[in-house]
């Protein structure tokens, strides 16, 4: 069936929001099907093509966004903007694609760190299960970025000189903006004792993360996940699916504690332990063993040592505020942001997991992606206002349907 106008739908498991005249056949996020979307009602409103499938700019016009209250006024300052966006996650990617949206006229450069193009970071558990590969998941083809006339550049951002409107790569390229917008991300928070590295201790954030792993599970078969939150649980299903024996060693005292009721939290570990992955609740890990050089076991508080030649940490995440905090900007446990996404410089926003909005720092894949198209649409000239929606919550890679109906949580817990 085919749709009359451009219109947002939204999966109702996982609030991942796709525009355009039909719902999209499998939702990028959690994989389900088009019957699982729901039309988003845009009161009467233009709804601009998607960062994820729109078409190269023409001419600049005014729109409403979806979940974006107000109406895009003229650009401020110069006509012709140069936005720079730091961070190529989906709130970076979001961001481009509204400002080129909002203004044919600008210059936008979208940077990121990774030596790849911006990509479906929460696919990379079905990576780690064996369902997809790397190559799949990129949101946008290079073409996408020359049509739209977006600069696409790979370089790390090391420092931000608000005075002079500049922002210096690690490489020593200087790269000036008149507007920015920050879209930096999250880091993962590991404990005191996973430094230094060891090899066969990992966080999974990147497409490079989970490559290593992957090779590092060929030739080693006892894993451990620290942690048993969301991406933990994901993770211990994806390594389980390569036949590792896998453990998850989970400080709570049952599992998804602030998803799940007890009743509930005991149904799914059973279901865990069936695809072979043991869970061990109210434990603490005091550090690791090592062996020739490499990770052999696990230590608990409690004095016992747990066989470990792979231990995965998801112990949480953090906002990547450094570059925002040396430079002055305003910043709690995430970037402050006002509804505009403006941070404490009016030349400067921020957008995803990198920001905290009253008081808020939501850590999710739809919220950023939001937040992207109204900081990156304000950069531009619009004057957008960001509307927070309650997020909901989907494991991929367990053969479990389980969905959680959440409040803003802050992301560390995810």
């Amino acid at each position: 069936m085919d749709y009359p106008n451009t219109t947002v739908w939204r999966c109702l498991v996982c609030g991942y929001e796709h525009e355009g005249a039909r719902p999209p056949d499998v939702c990028p996020v959690c994989g389900v099907g088009p019957e699982m979307f729901e039309r988003v009602p845009a009161a009467g409103a233009v709804v601009p093509p998607s960062p994820l499938d729109a078409e190269p700019a023409r001419e600049p016009h005014a729109t409403t966004e979806p979940q974006v209250a107000g109406e895009p006024g003229p650009a401020s300052g110069s006509a012709a903007p140069r936005v720079l966006i730091v961070g190529a996650g989906i709130a970076g990617l979001c961001a481009a694609a509204a400002a080129r949206e909002h203004n044919a006229c600008a210059t936008v450069t979208l940077i990121g760190a990774e030596n790849e193009r911006p990509y479906y970071r929460l696919n990379l558990t079905r990576v780690l299960a064996g369902q997809t590969s790397t190559l799949a998941l990129p949101m946008r083809e290079e073409t996408w970025f020359a049509a739209q006339r977006i600069g696409y550049e790979i370089g790390e951002a090391t420092r931000l000189e608000r005075e002079s409107h500049r922002v210096h790569l690690r490489d020593g390229r200087i790269l000036p903006y008149d507007k920015l917008v920050l879209a930096l991300g999250a880091a993962p928070t590991l404990p005191a004792w996973a430094s230094p590295p060891l090899a066969g201790v990992f966080a999974l954030r990147t497409i490079a993360d989970a490559r290593a792993v992957l090779a590092w599970a060929t030739t080693h078969r006892r894993a451990v996940i620290v942690g048993g939150g969301l991406l933990g649980l994901e993770s211990a299903g994806g390594l389980a699916a390569q036949g590792l024996r896998v453990t998850v060693l989970e400080h709570a005292p049952s599992l998804l504690p602030r998803q799940l009721a007890p009743a509930a939290a005991q149904i799914f570990a059973d279901h865990l332990a069936a695809i072979g992955v043991e869970v061990r609740c109210a434990v603490d890990v005091a550090g690791v063993v090592a062996n020739a050089g490499a990770v052999a076991a696990v230590t608990l508080a409690e004095g016992a040592a747990l066989p470990a030649d792979l231990v995965l940490l998801a112990t949480g995440v953090h906002p990547h505020t450094t570059l925002a905090r040396e430079a002055g900007l305003a910043v709690q446990r995430g970037v402050l942001v006002d509804e505009a996404l403006c941070t404490s410089d009016p030349d400067i926003y921020a957008a995803g997991d990198v920001t905290e909005h009253a008081g808020v720092v939501y850590g999710r894949w739809p919220v950023a992606e939001q937040q992207g198209r109204v900081a990156g649409a304000n950069a531009a000239g619009a004057q957008a206002r960001f509307v927070a929606s309650r997020p909901t919550t989907t494991l991929k890679v367990l053969d479990l349907d389980l969905a959680s109906d959440l409040g803003p949580l802050d992301s560390a817990h995810v």
